[in-house]
C-alpha cells in the first residue's frame, strides 16, 4: 500500500445513514428489482454500496457489475468504496482501457474481486464478450436514463444477454 493509499484510509470515515437512507435501503433489500430515485448528492451510491455489502456478506450475490458514465465510473464509485470504512473489504476494479487490455485482464480480476465498474460504452461488448457467461448475480445502472431507448445496441446487448442471467 502506497503512501497515499494510506493517507486515505486514515482519513476514512464510517457511513451513517440519514433515516431516508436507511428507508430506501429497507426498500432496496425488500424489492427483488428496483431503483431509487433520489435528488443528487443525497447519498445513492452510498445507499447502493450498503446494500451491495450486506447482501455480499449474507452470500446473497457474489459478483455485481455496476455500469455508469465515465466519469461517475472513475470519479464517484472509486472514491465512494474508499471513503468509508465499511466498504474496506469490497474488493472492486474499474475496467476501462481498450478491448486488447480488457480480454487480457477480464479473466484475472473475475476471480479476485466482487464488484465490477465499467461505463455504458462498454456494455454492448461486454455482452457480446461473455456470450452466455454471465458472472454477475446482481446489475446497478447508475444514470439508468441511459438505458432508455430500448433500441440502443447496449439496451438490446443487456436485454438479450444478461436479463436471462440476473434474477
Amino acid at each position: 500500500m502506497g503512501n497515499l493509499e494510506k493517507a486515505n484510509k486514515a482519513m476514512a470515515q464510517t457511513l451513517e445513514l440519514k433515516p431516508y437512507q436507511r428507508h430506501a435501503l429497507d426498500f432496496a433489500f425488500n424489492t427483488k428489482k428496483c431503483a431509487l430515485w433520489l435528488e443528487m448528492g443525497l447519498g445513492k451510491t452510498a445507499i447502493t454500496l450498503m446494500a451491495i455489502k450486506h447482501m455480499l456478506v449474507c452470500n446473497e450475490v457474489k459478483k455485481i457489475l455496476v455500469v455508469a458514465t465515465k466519469r461517475v465510473m472513475t470519479d464517484v464509485w472509486p472514491v465512494e468504496i474508499d471513503k468509508w470504512v465499511n466498504f474496506d473489504d469490497i474488493r472492486y476494479t474499474v475496467l476501462q482501457g481498450s478491448p486488447a487490455v480488457r480480454k487480457k485482464l477480464i479473466p484475472q480480476v473475475l476471480e479476485h474481486h466482487d464488484v465490477f465498474i465499467i461505463n455504458y460504452e462498454m456494455l454492448k461488448w461486454w455482452c457480446d464478450w461473455l456470450g452466455n457467461e454471465w458472472p454477475f448475480d446482481m446489475v446497478v445502472f447508475d444514470e439508468s436514463s441511459r438505458m432508455k431507448n430500448h433500441e440502443a445496441k447496449r439496451v438490446s446487448a443487456y436485454r438479450s444477454k444478461a436479463m436471462k442471467h440476473v434474477n
